[in-house]
């Protein structure tokens, strides 16, 4: 922290992002840096310590057993003071994206249940998507750390399940990592379903029982029980994947997972694109793509009655992907880009009179992508 800033308290450090939370405003990695922001961590242990009695005596005093008080700590505290401030040796931890699938509330959990049969907890597993959705976002967390320098490192993968394959082939041939990431590719382009599993078993990408995937962290992951599944969750992984590149680039829109009805069965549970209902329970205005060789991106709206294909594969571009999805949400005007482009109308400064005319000689923005300029269409906002 710098002599101006304000001091980083509990109620501050529970809105900070992940790897706020763990700089604590200290933007060095020296012995001097650790210890200043050591002394942070603790002082806010102190208030967090304080807050829970505060909390724990209240429900005493309401006797309510089923109802145990929560006050929740910043993202990575206990772990930070553990480390004495070291950053570096908290991204190092075996379980750190455990202690992130926490942090986004989908670890392993007790969850208070009331139905017919009674009161009580229920214990709650993580999901497939829930341990890639940690493993994206230590990833990122990760990232914005390298970026200012306070961890080394290669960055950490975001696709467990590829690793793992690799991982395997790595060991099992001795053959250079880059080649057989490339050999991967390869196949996962050719084949689907069974063929794929039969070529993973073949090139020794997968072994002859099961294969566990880490996750990134030694402590939690899940196993792979056959080639098949393996197959799948590749394919799957790769959707996420695409699904989040082009999302990243779309600022009226949100991911949610899609739990594989209908056509998706097989390749279920994987991110959609969404834009929000029109009314309640009507369905999301939404675009995804499925995992076959031949799929393509298509963007739903209307409760499912309008359905739009385009000729863009899982391997396009995703600012491609993006621009082509945010056509169609304005052409459908779907609720979230609605929403989004009145705010950007309220955030716009008012025009004068030569602008409205168009004699400033000034042009709109157009999006840009690695191959150069374009335009993103008529009547489209630049993202």
């Amino acid at each position: 922290m710098n002599a101006n800033s304000q001091p980083i308290t509990l109620k501050t450090a529970l809105a900070l992002s992940r790897a706020d939370a763990l700089m604590l405003g200290v933007h060095a990695r020296d012995r001097a840096a650790n210890a200043r922001r050591l002394a942070i961590a603790q002082a806010i242990r102190q208030e967090h310590q304080q807050a829970s009695e505060t909390a724990y005596g209240r429900a005493a005093e309401q006797k309510d057993i089923m109802n145990e008080p929560y006050v929740p700590a910043p993202f990575g505290l206990f772990q930070l003071i553990r480390a004495a401030g070291d950053i570096q040796a908290v991204l190092d931890l075996p379980d750190f994206e455990n202690l992130v699938l926490d942090d986004m509330g989908r670890g392993y959990r007790q969850e208070l249940v009331s139905d017919e049969d009674g009161t009580r907890y229920e214990t709650i597993e993580p999901g497939r998507s829930d341990l890639a959705e940690a493993s994206y976002q230590a990833a990122l967390t990760h990232e914005e750390l390298r970026a200012h320098g306070l961890v080394d490192g290669e960055p950490i993968t975001r696709t467990p399940v590829e690793n793992a394959l690799i991982g395997h082939r790595i060991q099992a041939t001795g053959t250079d990592p880059h080649d057989a990431r490339l050999f991967l590719e390869d196949l996962v382009n050719q084949y689907r379903g069974h063929d794929l599993a039969r070529v993973l078993q073949t090139y020794q990408f997968f072994p002859t029982g099961t294969l566990h995937v880490p996750h990134n962290g030694g402590q939690i992951g899940r196993t792979l029980r056959d080639a098949s599944e393996a197959a799948i969750d590749l394919v799957k992984e790769r959707i996420d994947t695409a699904a989040r590149a082009v999302a990243e680039r779309i600022p009226c829109a949100d991911l949610y997972a899609h739990m594989g009805d209908g056509n998706y069965a097989t390749y279920g549970a994987t991110f959609k694109i969404v834009f929000g209902e029109r009314e309640p329970d009507d369905g999301h205005d939404e675009a995804d793509i499925d995992g076959e060789l031949d799929a393509t991106w298509t963007f739903a709206s209307h409760a499912h009655t309008r359905i739009t294909t385009s000729a863009l594969t899982l391997d396009a571009h995703p600012a491609h992907v993006a621009t082509w999805i945010t056509d169609q949400a304005r052409q459908a005007a779907s609720p979230t880009y609605l929403a989004w482009q009145a705010r950007r109308r309220l955030a716009a400064p008012r025009l004068n009179r030569a602008d409205r005319a168009g004699l400033t000689g000034t042009t709109p923005p157009t999006a840009t992508d690695p191959a150069g300029s374009r335009s993103t269409g008529q009547g489209i906002e630049p993202f």
